[in-house]
């Protein structure tokens, strides 16, 4: 898959979120007045998240569960986006999570792009060293199923190095065992 067939699988998803997110309110336009857009984007933000993370949790994903995922994955971004009180922090999530479930449906190119996303907005934003480990977990992730054994052990290497800044205990725990686990799947 080329980088400009990935990119417009993407642009191809993002237009059925628009079906699948449920933007009534945006085609009706005018006739939505009164409608509190700002808690409708702040529900469907998390609810998407949640419901996308689910479908991750799931030990055997069907073809349908796989398109859900995505679809799910970049509505939550979306509407995240679309949030007043957006912030970097949120975005990298959004980017996160979008990243993995490319990642896990096997796109290399797509995982790549929003793993690097997530890692400019983190280093843009000096967020902190949780959502920087992350980022490069993604881009470990993406590199792994890449078959880039290299990358991706550069990449984690660069995740353990924000993992020991992790000063929250329940954080450094959470990102160890994601980092463990990417390792055990990454050739030698």
């Amino acid at each position: 898959m080329t980088k400009w067939h990935g990119i417009s699988i993407a642009l191809g998803l993002l237009a059925a979120l628009a079906l699948y997110a449920g933007h009534a309110a945006w085609a009706l336009g005018a006739e939505m007045e009164g409608i509190d857009m700002q808690n409708i984007h702040h529900k469907l933000s998390t609810q998407y998240f949640n419901d996308c993370w689910t479908i991750i949790d799931k030990p055997d994903r069907s073809p349908d569960d796989v398109e859900n995922m995505l679809l799910l994955a970049y509505a939550s971004l979306w509407h995240w986006k679309q949030r007043g009180d957006c912030k970097p922090l949120n975005l990298s999530v959004g980017y996160w999570q979008v990243s993995r479930v490319h990642a896990l449906a096997g796109q290399y190119e797509m995982a790549r792009l929003f793993g690097e996303k997530c890692l400019k907005i983190g280093k843009d934003n000096k967020l902190p060293p949780f959502y920087l480990g992350y980022a490069y977990e993604a881009l470990a992730r993406a590199e792994a199923l890449h078959k880039d054994s290299g990358a991706a052990r550069d990449c984690l290497a660069a995740a353990k190095e924000q993992l020991a800044e992790v000063k929250e205990k329940e954080d450094a725990e959470l990102l160890r065992a994601d980092l463990t686990d990417l390792e055990k799947s990454i050739p030698k």
